[in-house]
């Protein structure tokens, strides 16, 4: 496990540079390859549904002049597309550390702090419910049982009279 952990280790660190370089080379076939990948995913589908016509859409027997109409459709369009892009270059890679981080301590916690904190509680109930299970069948499974001795002999019968 050490050694895969080494090699891996190894393996990015000379992986990256080779990365970057067909990246800058590669560029169109890594972010359709990339963009593939992430919309079989369908994580967020619901964002690329956004078009023109769902956010400016002018009711039946109103409508503007046909040329400001693609003017429109074609602002929107190219505004929505280049202010994405300039949003992701800026905060792109920052919010990809803060979410890393985010998700590295919350592997950390999970693995080193509440999986044993369960294990352990699970651990000491168990200990805990063979006491009480001792002690519940030596005061209560007497007493059921006297009570059920008491009352078994009663003879109850229902008649239907017509």
């Amino acid at each position: 496990m050490q050694r895969d952990s080494v090699v891996m280790f190894s393996f990015l660190l000379f992986a990256v540079p080779i990365q970057l370089v067909v990246l800058t080379k590669l560029n169109i076939l890594y972010c359709g390859l990339y963009q593939t990948h992430l919309c079989d995913m369908e994580l967020n589908h619901h964002c690329n549904s956004i078009d023109f016509e769902d956010v400016i859409a002018e009711p039946e027997g109103t409508h503007s002049f046909d040329g400001i109409w693609k003017a429109s459709f074609t602002t929107f369009t190219v505004t929505k597309y280049w202010f994405y892009r300039l949003l992701s270059a800026i905060f792109g890679i920052p919010m990809a550390l803060i979410w890393g981080i985010y998700f590295a301590i919350l592997s950390f916690l999970h693995i080193w702090a509440v999986v044993p904190c369960i294990r352990s509680y699970l651990i000491e109930i168990q200990c805990i419910s063979r006491v009480y299970s001792i002690c519940i069948h030596t005061f209560c499974d007497p007493l059921f049982e006297a009570i059920g001795k008491v009352f078994s002999s009663i003879r109850a019968t229902v008649r239907k009279e017509i």
